[in-house]
């Protein structure tokens, strides 16, 4: 699943193409609010990830990964 943050008017019809998006249709946006989220699906996993990030950098834009992604020691999170 991606989490769809701060965002007001996403290309949903280009996100569709990694899965099914489900909008929620809030009156406004703010910063990292849920506006909505995709559920991606796939053979793999590795192919999951793969449009997982590639629908994160329709979302993000230049902005990915840097203002996405946080490294695991960084999140306080412990690798897997």
């Amino acid at each position: 699943m991606v989490n769809i943050l701060g965002l007001a008017a996403p290309p949903i019809r280009e996100l569709e193409q990694f899965g099914k998006v489900y909008w929620y249709g809030k009156a406004e946006a703010r910063p990292r609010q849920k506006m909505g989220h995709i559920t991606i699906t796939a053979p793999s996993a590795e192919e999951v990830k793969a449009r997982a990030h590639a629908a994160l950098k329709i979302l993000h834009g230049r902005e990915f990964p840097r203002l996405v992604m946080r490294p695991r020691a960084a999140a306080g999170l412990l690798p897997y």
